[in-house]
């Protein structure tokens, strides 16, 4: 495949990823949906079920601890920010790919001098 496509390609997919990153707002993580037991100890819900929710979570890791960041009850901006991370894996497999095919190709350039 042409390097010149492939790096045109590459720059489409930079600027994609970056218009993801700013509506999540750097959000990577796993979402995790919750319920949560109150600790009261006359609740029905959490004696006799899951616990109040579900309550939506993303889940990140810095400085190897992990962190539980509340998104909230409504599971529409839960899957949206689900989608956007997909989309946003999906891009940095693809720009994965191309680089390695960016790098065999330029080996392969180098080997032929």
């Amino acid at each position: 495949m042409d390097p010149e496509v492939l790096i045109k390609r590459l720059k489409i997919l930079e600027n994609e990823e970056n218009k993801i990153k700013k509506k999540i707002g750097e959000m990577e993580g796993s979402l995790v949906k919750k319920y949560v037991k109150c600790g009261k100890e006359k609740c029905k819900t959490c004696k006799f079920g899951k616990g109040h929710g579900p309550y939506y979570y993303l889940v990140t890791y810095k400085n190897g601890k992990q962190k539980w960041k509340y998104i909230g009850k409504n599971p529409r901006k839960y899957i949206k920010l689900r989608n956007l991370n997909l989309e946003l894996k999906r891009l940095r497999n693809e720009k994965k790919k191309i680089l390695f095919e960016l790098k065999r190709i330029i080996t392969l350039m180098l080997s032929n001098i």
